[in-house]
């Protein structure tokens, strides 16, 4: 009589580094499940937002703004969507958003800064250096006024070159310039308080054509109604009415 034969496993055993890191998974596991639990305890919930750098906008619209009006926890706070949230207000320029642990923020803003009004339907707004819309310019804004061609909001394309001028324009004359203005065929025109026109023509070398405009406010007697024309820096025509 055959006697069946002993079932003899050809497994070999789990080696030992197999077994300690299935250890170590659950516990680095364990670590992080139980990290997660501590972190959302209200302890570790913001508690503290402190606000810097906003003059129009204030503590209570950033805070609405970023979404931070409960008290959500420090481990879930996304600095980058916070940011890029507060970039949406019409005077946030830029915002960094920083956590300070266990429970504070920092939210430091850097506002636009307006460089020239313009008009929007029957009121005057005034126009940011990057051509957004701040609202309502306030009476006796000392700015000057934007005249496009097309005035279309935000200034862009080639209305975007008044902005660009307006928030160039030198402080040894900027106070004087009362309108910037856009001419198909001649460019774009300083007119100042005086009244005195510049031409600067295109956007370009501005930096020659301004220093061309102080040299003949400072040095030439022109009467209200001449034009002078800085169109090619370094070659100045000075036109009568």
């Amino acid at each position: 009589m055959n006697r069946p034969r002993p079932v003899v496993s050809t497994r070999e055993p789990r080696p030992r580094w197999w077994w300690r890191s299935i250890l170590a998974g659950a516990i680095v596991t364990t670590l992080i499940l139980g990290g997660q639990w501590v972190l959302h305890r209200s302890f570790f919930n913001v508690q503290s937002i402190v606000v810097t750098g906003n003059v129009h906008e204030t503590r209570e619209q950033v805070i609405a703004q970023a979404g931070l009006t409960t008290h959500v926890a420090m481990i879930d706070v996304n600095e980058a969507n916070i940011s890029r949230r507060l970039a949406l207000m019409p005077w946030v320029a830029r915002a960094v958003v920083s956590r300070q642990w266990p429970h504070s923020l920092s939210v430091v803003i850097t506002e636009r800064r307006p460089v020239a009004i313009a008009a929007r339907g029957p009121t005057y707004e005034l126009v940011a250096e990057d051509g957004v819309d701040l609202g309502p310019a306030p009476r006796g804004t000392n700015l000057p006024t934007l005249i496009a061609s097309s005035g279309q909001w935000p200034y862009r394309g080639l209305a975007r070159d008044l902005v660009t001028v307006a928030a160039t324009l030198p402080r040894a004359f900027s106070a004087q310039v009362a309108t910037i203005s856009q001419r198909p065929a001649s460019g774009i025109r300083l007119t100042m308080t005086t009244p005195v026109t510049f031409i600067l023509g295109p956007a370009t070398d501005l930096t020659a054509k301004y220093e061309d405009v102080a040299s003949v406010l400072a040095h030439e007697k022109l009467v209200a109604g001449d034009v002078v024309d800085v169109t090619v820096p370094s070659a100045v025509a000075i036109s009568g009415p």
